[in-house]
């Protein structure tokens, strides 16, 4: 009994350890550690793999109107929706503040802008306030290895570059490196 108590402790401190308190998705630290992983098994295997950097559209905005409270529970929305749309093998993080990344292992072009795509239009579609008051929309920035970099920061800085390519395009739209 005592040692079936320590190993779920255990498990309670690992899960609060990796993983953000918020949203429930995996944190930065996390984050890193599963895309370095990630790199490491399709440099290995000769696989694709992509990253999408997901960034909610004019947050500050909507938290200064509804408050920290429906800010809050907003961006917990918005990762449910991202955890919803995930396939299987996919990988959702919460990056940091209003930016969420998405791994996207076995996923090159083509496939990724699908999958981003989904996420753009689930989010859009929400209803991400409890009091049903203002719409959110996302911005996505999506890198693909080995085209855009080798290295976990290469892909994240490739993808953050095309996320603020698609935020000085307008907004709530996908861009990648086609």
């Amino acid at each position: 009994a005592v040692a079936l108590c320590n190993a779920q402790r255990f498990e309670e401190t690992l899960e609060r350890a990796q993983n953000d308190a918020l949203t429930g998705l995996a944190n930065h630290g996390h984050f890193w550690s599963k895309l370095t992983k990630e790199i490491d098994r399709a440099k290995r295997y000769g696989r694709q793999l992509s990253l999408a950097m997901i960034d909610v559209d004019h947050f500050k905005e909507f938290n200064d109107a509804y408050g920290h409270v429906e800010g809050d529970q907003a961006l917990a929305g918005v990762a449910h929706v991202i955890r919803n749309c995930s396939r299987g093998h996919d990988f959702p993080a919460r990056y940091g503040g209003e930016e969420f990344a998405l791994i996207l292992p076995e996923t090159g072009e083509g496939g990724q802008r699908v999958v981003a795509e989904k996420f753009r239009k689930a989010v859009h579609e929400a209803t991400l306030s409890p009091a049903g008051q203002g719409k959110l929309t996302v911005s996505i920035g999506i890198a693909s290895f080995p085209r855009d970099a080798a290295d976990p920061s290469g892909i994240v800085e490739a993808a953050d570059a095309k996320l603020y390519e698609a935020k000085a395009a307008g907004r709530n739209r996908v861009c990648a490196t086609d």
